[in-house]
C-alpha cells in the first residue's frame, strides 16, 4: 500500500464546521472498547465524509421532524462526517396543513434544501395523517390512514401539492409509513394506496423513484406483493421496503431471503430495501425492543451485524436514527425518549453525547463502500464449519478477499429427563456487553494473504494477523486461533485498506 488516508473528517472539522453539541473525536481511540487481543495493533480505520463516498447502499434516518420529536438544526452538522449520503425524512401532513386547504412547506423546505445543497439525497416518506379532518377514518390514533370521503380527497390534494412543490428537488419518495400495522388496513387497501401515491407523485415528478409497502412486522408481505401485481401498475414502484427489528438479526436472515425471492417472483423490476431499522442504547418502555436491556455497547453491535446482513444480500440498509427522539408531544400513549439515535439528545432536542454506534457506523460505511462487493456463494473459497459463527465473503476493488464474521449464537447442553440423555440447545441471545473473545478455525482454497490484517468494526482498530496462524498446506490454507466475539471482525489483505487506514503509534 503506497499511501495512507488523510482524515477528511478531521479536515472538515478543522475547516470550521460548527457543532451545536459535542465535537466529533477523530483520534485513534475514539471508540471506547474493552477488546484485548494478543496481536500487534498497526492502525485505525480512517472515516470518510459523505461527500467522499458513493451511495454504498446505506441510509441514515432523520425521522420524526414532522412531530418535533427531534431538531434537525441540532444534528445536521454530524451528517457529513458520518459518511452516509441518503437521508430519510417524513413529510408531516399535519405539520404542513394546520388550516384546511392552506399548505406551509417552509419547515420541510429548510431540511430538503440543506440536504441538496450539501450533497445529500433525501428520501421523503409521505406517511401519517391529519387530525383537523373530523371524518378521518382513523385506523390507529396517529396514522389515520386515508380510506374514503372528505379525508381521502383532502389527502390526495395535499399529496398533489407536496409533489408539485418538491418537483425537481426530491427524486426518492416512500409511501405511507407502516400502514400494514394499522388494524383494518388490508393488503388490497395498502396496495391501492401505494399505486395512488405513486401516480400522484409521478404526475409532477416523472423520474421519481417511489418505494412502496413500507412494511412493519405484522403483515403478510407476499399478499401485498400479489395485490400490487394485480393492479397492473406495480412498475410505478421502483422498490419496496421493510422495517424489521430483531435482537438477533441472523435468526431472521432466512426471512429476508424469502422476501427477496417473493419480490423477484411478483415484482421482478423492484428492489428490496430496509428503509428503517435500529436499536436503542437503553431499555425502552414502548415501541420496538420494548423492555429489552440495551446499552450503548449492544446498540452498536446489533447495528453493525444487521447492516452487514442487509449489505450481504444487496439490500440498501438504513439506520434508525441519527438522533434520539423524544415522544412527548401528546401523540403517544406513553411519552418517552426513543433512544434509537446514534447521537444522544436531551428533552430539549439538544445533542449531548456521541454514542459509540456513531463511530462504529463511520467505520462500516467507510470500509464497506461501493468498491467492496459480496462474493456469490458459488464462487466463495473460504469454508467455515462453526455454525455459531456468522461468516460472509466479499471482494475489494483490488480483488482482495474480505471476510466478515462474528459470534451470533450459543450452544448449550441440557439434560432431557424423559430421553435420559443430553441434548443440544441453541439459543439466540441479544448482543452482550462483553468484549471477551474465543478462537475458532476456518479454511480456504487458493492463495494465502501476503500480509493479513484483522479489523475490529466496532472500534475501527486494525491488527496484524499472525503469519504463523495462516497455515498453508497442499490443498489450501487453514486460519487458526482466529478471535471472534459478538461484533464483526474482518480479515483481509493489508492493501485492501488503502485510502481507509491511518497508522497507529502508541
Amino acid at each position: 500500500m503506497k499511501k495512507y488516508a488523510v482524515s477528511a473528517v478531521a479536515a472538515l472539522l478543522a475547516a470550521g464546521t460548527s457543532f451545536a453539541g459535542p465535537k466529533i473525536d477523530t483520534g485513534a481511540n475514539r471508540v471506547r472498547t474493552g477488546l484485548k487481543l494478543d496481536m500487534k495493533r498497526i492502525g485505525t480505520i480512517q472515516p470518510k465524509s459523505a461527500n467522499e463516498l458513493g451511495d454504498g447502499g446505506w441510509m441514515i434516518g432523520c425521522e420524526c421532524l414532522d412531530r418535533d420529536y427531534a431538531n434537525f438544526d441540532e444534528y445536521k452538522e454530524y451528517l457529513q462526517p458520518l459518511g452516509i449520503k441518503k437521508i430519510r425524512i417524513q413529510s408531516g401532513w399535519a405539520k404542513c396543513e394546520k388550516e384546511k386547504g392552506v399548505y406551509d412547506f417552509s419547515w420541510l423546505d429548510k431540511t430538503v434544501d440543506w440536504a441538496n445543497a450539501n450533497g445529500f439525497t433525501p428520501m421523503l416518506c409521505v406517511g401519517y395523517g391529519n387530525p383537523i379532518y373530523s371524518d378521518a377514518k382513523a385506523h390507529g390514533a396517529l396514522s389515520m390512514f386515508p380510506v374514503e370521503g372528505e379525508y381521502l380527497e383532502a389527502w390526495k390534494r395535499w399529496l398533489d401539492a407536496l409533489a408539485k412543490h418538491f418537483a425537481g428537488r426530491i427524486t426518492l419518495w416512500e409511501t405511507w409509513n407502516e400502514a400494514g400495522n394499522i388494524p383494518g388496513v388490508t393488503p388490497k387497501m395498502l396496495a391501492e394506496n401505494n399505486i395512488l401515491t405513486a401516480e400522484i407523485i409521478r404526475r409532477h415528478n416523472p423520474n421519481a423513484k417511489v418505494t412502496g409497502i413500507v412494511l412493519g412486522w405484522l403483515n403478510d408481505f407476499e399478499a401485498i406483493l400479489k395485490e400490487l401485481k394485480a393492479t397492473g401498475k406495480s412498475e410505478l414502484l421502483s422498490s419496496v421496503s421493510v422495517h424489521l427489528y430483531y435482537v438477533n438479526p441472523e435468526q431472521k436472515a432466512d426471512d429476508l431471503d424469502a422476501k427477496l425471492k417473493q419480490v423477484a417472483e411478483h415484482l421482478p423490476h423492484a428492489k428490496l430495501i430496509m428503509s428503517e431499522s435500529g436499536a436503542p442504547s437503553e431499555m425502552l418502555p414502548s415501541h420496538g425492543y420494548a423492555r429489552w436491556p440495551f446499552t450503548d455497547v449492544s446498540q452498536a453491535k446489533l447495528m453493525l451485524r444487521r447492516m452487514l446482513i442487509d449489505h450481504s444480500r444487496g439490500i440498501d440498509s438504513s439506520i434508525f436514527s441519527i438522533s434520539d427522539m423524544h415522544y412527548d408531544k401528546g401523540l403517544e400513549s406513553i411519552p418517552f425518549n426513543n433512544a434509537k439515535g446514534i447521537l444522544a439528545a436531551n428533552s430539549a432536542r439538544e445533542i449531548i453525547r456521541i454514542k459509540r454506534a456513531y463511530y462504529s457506523a463511520q467505520n462500516i460505511v467507510t470500509f464497506f463502500d461501493d468498491t467492496v462487493k459480496i462474493v456469490p456463494k458459488s464462487e466463495r473459497r473460504f469454508v467455515n464449519n462453526d455454525e455459531t459463527v456468522w461468516f460472509d465473503e466479499y471482494r475489494s476493488a483490488g480483488g482482495h478477499s474480505v471476510l466478515a464474521f462474528w459470534q451470533w449464537q450459543k450452544r448449550d447442553h441440557a439434560f432431557d429427563v424423559k430421553a435420559d440423555r443430553f441434548r443440544r440447545v441453541t439459543t439466540y441471545p441479544m448482543p452482550s456487553e462483553s468484549f471477551e473473545t474465543r478462537t475458532f478455525t476456518f479454511g480456504a482454497t487458493g492463495k494465502a494473504f501476503k500480509r493479513p490484517v484483522l479489523v475490529d468494526m466496532f472500534s475501527g482498530r486494525v491488527y496484524e494477523f499472525p503469519m504463523e496462524d495462516q497455515i498453508v498446506h497442499s490443498r489450501g490454507i487453514v486460519y487458526a486461533n482466529v478471535p471472534v466475539y459478538d461484533s464483526p471482525f474482518v480479515i483481509t489483505e493489508f492493501d485492501a485498506l488503502e485510502g481507509k487506514f491511518t497508522p497507529y503509534a502508541e
